[in-house]
């Protein structure tokens, strides 16, 4: 939803009110509570978990530069991680301490039941209702009463909540606003080119639902270039790159068509001074170059506009920046030259 509408601040802030009300009903529950009631009030507190905190990963990816995507997200996972260990031991402590008296003084209403079997569920399901309900009443009182300090933590998150900025969500965050694992701060790798990479597969895929990509960039590219004679000088450029040279045999190999095929295509683009027909290989001429040149560059230019990236930063991380545009434009100029809607020469 945070994806579809690009709107998030109301989720931490319904979803901190939702935990806090969960977790209010959860105080109440006591020895007698039925399997269906403690199921309704954890699927409440389940419901403002979910609620409020994938929305804060994407909080975070949202509002820092792309430099520091990578370190924004690792933040994110180790601070939540310091909290929940922080959270672990101080809420643990509260009902360790609570349980102690508590424990203590049902052992000593009862006599005749052990320490030992008073921490045993199976030994507890065997003993007799008088012997039994003191001690369950003292587990259920201890986690009780460590509901009811947690409770008064949600409101703090609802409070502050309210101060939660909202900035238009781009493209990169809302790739994340889709993943779970992306959301919840699962493990993943902090490399900022595969970040990237994840990032433009989704913008990507946002934009080809909305209609072919392939022309619009060649028309950024300029020179009048039409998609036949674009798939032609990519090949060309692709089989350089991989094998070292392009020879239409191997082109046309590649595709599962007779070299008669496409002859007139290559005579086209030759005839228009971008490639040099030989007699062993096919290979770019200056001008030919300079038109790829053009369209890898037009394909960077598509991705800082889709992905909102600022030139702003420290020097090294546009350097790092650029470099990662580069490889990724590269493979996407790869990619137009087997999709369809480039394939589809004319």
């Amino acid at each position: 939803m945070v994806g579809r509408t690009g709107r998030y601040r109301y989720f931490p802030i319904a979803g901190t009110a939702v935990m806090a009300l969960g977790l209010l009903l959860m105080s109440t529950m006591g020895r007698e509570t039925s399997t269906w009631l403690e199921s309704l009030y954890m699927l409440i507190l389940g419901l403002g978990i979910g609620l409020a905190m994938q929305v804060l990963t994407i909080v975070v990816q949202n509002t820092v530069p792309y430099a520091d995507l990578g370190t924004a997200t690792s933040g994110v996972t180790f601070f939540r991680t310091l909290g929940s260990a922080f959270g672990t031991a101080v809420f643990g402590t509260l009902y360790s301490n609570q349980l102690t008296p508590n424990l203590t003084a049902a052992l000593t209403e009862v006599r005749v039941v052990s320490p030992e079997a008073a921490a045993d569920p199976e030994t507890l399901r065997g003993l007799p209702a008088e012997q039994a309900v003191p001690i369950i009443d003292a587990y259920a009182m201890s986690i009780e009463h460590v509901f009811r300090w947690v409770v008064p933590v949600a409101l703090i998150g609802f409070v502050v909540a309210w101060f939660l900025k909202e900035v238009p969500l781009r493209d990169s965050a809302r790739t994340a606003a889709g993943e779970v694992g992306e959301g919840f701060s699962a493990p993943q790798s902090a490399d900022r080119a595969d970040l990237l990479e994840r990032t433009v597969a989704e913008a990507l895929r946002r934009a080809r639902a909305q209609g072919p990509v392939t022309p619009a960039i060649l028309a950024d590219a300029g020179g009048g270039m039409g998609r036949g004679e674009a798939w032609v000088l990519g090949q060309i450029a692709l089989h350089t790159r991989l094998r070292g040279a392009a020879r239409l045999s191997a082109i046309a190999a590649a595709h599962r068509l007779p070299e008669e095929v496409l002859e007139p295509f290559f005579a086209r683009v030759a005839a228009a001074g971008q490639v040099e027909i030989g007699a062993d290989e096919v290979r770019l001429t200056p001008a030919g170059e300079a038109q790829m040149d053009r369209v890898r560059a037009a394909w960077r230019r598509w991705l800082r506009e889709r992905l909102q990236l600022a030139d702003d930063g420290d020097p090294r991380d546009r350097e790092l920046l650029e470099q990662a545009l580069d490889v990724i434009a590269n493979k996407l100029l790869d990619e137009q030259l087997h999709e369809p809607e480039a394939v589809a020469v004319r």
